[in-house]
């Protein structure tokens, strides 16, 4: 035992003799010469030492390098650097942890391109052993007094891509870095990323971080205590520089595949994001909760600084206060908001969102206050800019637009389910009530299983299909329309105040394409209308009736009726529609003391009607302008409304002269057989059975 204690003892004074007598006889700068030939001989590198190589290998390992610089053979620089410093203990180290002093690392600067990918050897997979499986490594306990870089830079250069990076300014600075506790850290760089040919950076980003940072590697867990970071951008991509800052407590468990990331506070200009998540499963499907908030802002402002164009609202009110607070909940590998508060100005929606990371499918439930729209469109002097626009009247070029309406390609690529109400909706002047919307899009077929309201005394309920997953377009439709007031509707809409009445329709259309053109084009369907209670105004059509009749008779009509509109209890009418060309022929409608019946044709490609209406005078009708004969009582007396969109109402309706002719023949006919009836009455006085006889005749 002896003697194998005094040969332990002697192999260890033989390692220190040895090492110390290396320390001493051994000069490592006795090899710069060498160490330069060999990089040139065998790496291809000009390597140049310019100072004094120090080191030492117990009780530590310390290697300090001079300034050095590494160039190609032709002269272009690849590294160099200023002081580098690192010193290891030795018998920890064989132990399997590290303790190290510190390392310094000054004035780093490295020069790199990427190869070409062609000269990149294809690389070869080994074949698998059986039984020879990767072992986890075990976790390396280290101790390290400081780590200092300053002063690095690095450019990377991709010519396949022709992309420069360049990273310059990189400071990082940490003490006391102990296992399994926290130990401060900084870092600052500035990062620029060039695109062509261009020498301006498309692209500056600085940044400084601190932050308490954990390194647990015997658990795996890996922590940021008190996070603090700024970034400035700026460059030819980004319209005005900006500043961003950032604050939260991270922990990262690998052992559990979780992240948590607390008090996270994110701000960019005047937009505020507060956040508390926790992200579990991170590596297969995520699994996210927490909370998200962001405080009213002012989106215009936001734009504003964000160097955007400015957004003009017919109400400068409008965008100014925006804000949304939210739960997020799963399941794995969807990203879900519940108890979702969305402000919108004055508008308020809550409901929720989902989002599906792999397939994208959106599920959106929204139910909001009251919203105008109006409020939000572009102030009148621009919608009102349509010198380029084409006019009805414009007959030397098309009536409809032939520029696409809807985004095909988008609406190929949607995956959404949407069910949105709101209580008041207000848009181009009205106002919809208890407003429904239930939609779903899936790979180009939209389907709006419903969209339903409530406006002027009366109510909608329409459905649509789009399908966009071939060409054309394809538009079905259904519409159910109960008891609406028209006029007060058409004068919040349009401002025209033409028509009174309660009006009911319903109706069915297919049509194809992606334009307005295409679609009124290709129209097609059928329908039903009706309404009650009715005034058109701008037009009396007893006053036209009457005065029409006068003029076919060679008579001097009177000033036309101070009472410039038609009154009627029921309008119905059906109607077919192909290729847009819309065909009545069974319209009815009761005025004061006239019945009304026509048909005809409405063409809306051509924008112009060709309509027959009759009027059969009835014993009670009255008119203090003029006067119908009695002997045209219960005749129909054709009238013919022809023309275009565009036609002044009071224009477009008139006496059919080419009908009125053969009414008149038919009166005639009437006003003899009167005339013989009153004649053999008063001749065959007394003789009952031989006028009846002659009576039956006529």
């Amino acid at each position: 035992m002896k003697l194998l204690l005094k040969m332990v003892l002697g192999l260890v004074l033989l390692a220190v003799l040895a090492i110390g007598a290396l320390l001493v006889l051994v000069d490592p700068n006795d090899f710069k010469p060498e160490l330069e030939s060999l990089a040139r001989d065998k790496g291809q590198v000009d390597l140049r030492l310019k100072g004094d190589i120090g080191w030492s290998l117990f009780p530590s390992i310390a290697l300090s390098l001079p300034a050095l610089e590494a160039m190609t053979l032709e002269g272009k620089p690849l590294a160099s650097l200023q002081r580098a410093e690192i010193e290891v203990r030795l018998l920890p180290l064989l132990g399997g942890e590290l303790k190290m002093k510190g390392l310094l690392l000054d004035g780093l600067k490295l020069d790199l391109t990427a190869p070409d990918p062609a000269a990149i050897p294809t690389p070869v997979e080994p074949d698998a052993v059986a039984g020879d499986a990767p072992k986890a490594a075990g976790a390396l306990l280290f101790d390290i007094g400081r780590i200092q870089i300053s002063n690095a830079q690095i450019r990377y250069a991709d010519p396949a891509q022709a992309q420069v990076v360049e990273l310059k300014d990189f400071n990082l600075s940490a003490e006391d870095l102990v296992s399994g506790q926290h130990f401060p850290l900084a870092v600052d760089f500035e990062l620029a990323l060039f695109s062509g040919e261009q020498t301006q950076p498309q692209l500056v980003a600085k940044s400084q971080l601190q932050a308490e940072l954990l390194l647990d590697l015997t658990r795996q867990v890996f922590a940021a205590k008190g996070l603090q970071a700024q970034l400035s951008l700026a460059g030819a991509s980004v319209a005005k520089p900006l500043e961003l800052s950032l604050s939260a407590d991270v922990t990262a468990d690998q052992a559990s595949d979780s992240v948590e990331i607390k008090e996270l506070k994110l701000a960019l200009a005047n937009l505020l994001l507060n956040a508390d998540l926790k992200l579990e499963t991170v590596t297969d499907q995520p699994l996210i909760t927490g909370t998200l908030q962001i405080p009213e802002f002012d989106l215009k402002q936001l734009l504003g600084t964000l160097g955007q164009p400015e957004l003009l609202t017919r109400d400068d009110a409008a965008l100014r206060k925006l804000g949304l607070e939210a739960s997020l909940v799963g399941p794995a590998g969807v990203i879900g908001l519940e108890q979702l508060v969305l402000s919108v100005d004055q508008s308020r929606f809550t409901g929720s969102l989902s989002y599906a990371l792999q397939s994208g499918a959106q599920v959106v439930k929204l139910a909001g206050d009251a919203i105008d729209v109006d409020r939000y469109l572009p102030p009148e002097s621009q919608s009102n800019d349509s010198s380029d626009e084409v006019t009805p009247q414009d007959t030397s070029a098309e009536r409809y637009s032939k520029a696409p309406l809807l985004p095909v390609e988008l609406l190929q690529t949607l995956n959404i389910d949407a069910d949105l109400a709101l209580a008041e909706f207000k848009a181009s002047g009205l106002t919809i009530e208890q407003l429904k919307l239930l939609l779903k899009a899936d790979g180009g077929l939209v389907e709006v299983s419903q969209i339903s309201g409530q406006l002027y005394q009366g109510s909608f309920e329409n459905s649509a299909t789009i399908d966009a997953r071939q060409q054309p377009v394809r538009f079905d439709i259904k519409k159910q329309v109960s008891g609406i007031e028209l006029g007060a509707m058409l004068v919040d809409l349009a401002e025209v105040d033409r028509f009174n009445g309660l009006f009911s329709m319903q109706g069915e259309y297919q049509a194809q394409g992606n334009s307005v053109y295409d679609i009124v084009h290709s129209l097609d369907g059928a329908m039903q209308l009706g309404l009650k209670q009715g005034r058109l105004k701008g037009v009396n059509l007893g006053d036209t009736l009457c005065r029409g009749i006068l003029q076919a008779k060679g008579q001097q009509p009177p000033v036309e009726s101070a009472q410039a509109y038609t009154e009627f209890t029921n309008l119905s009418a059906t109607a077919k529609i192909t290729d847009g060309v819309v065909v009545n022929n069974d319209l009815k409608a009761a005025l004061v003391g006239i019945n009304l019946a026509g048909d005809g044709r409405v063409d809306l490609p051509k924008e112009a009607l060709n309509y027959g209406v009759s009027l059969t005078v009835l014993q009670e009708f009255a008119s203090d302008n003029c006067r119908i004969d009695e002997k045209l009582h219960n005749l129909a007396l054709p009238l013919r409304c022809e023309g275009g969109f565009d036609t002044d109402p009071a224009k477009l309706c008139g006496i059919d002269k080419a009908r009125i002719k053969k009414v008149m023949s038919e009166l005639g006919t009437r006003e003899v057989k009167q005339k013989l009836e009153q004649k053999l009455e008063e001749e065959l006085k007394g003789n009952e059975s031989l006028k009846g006889v002659l009576k039956g005749l006529f």
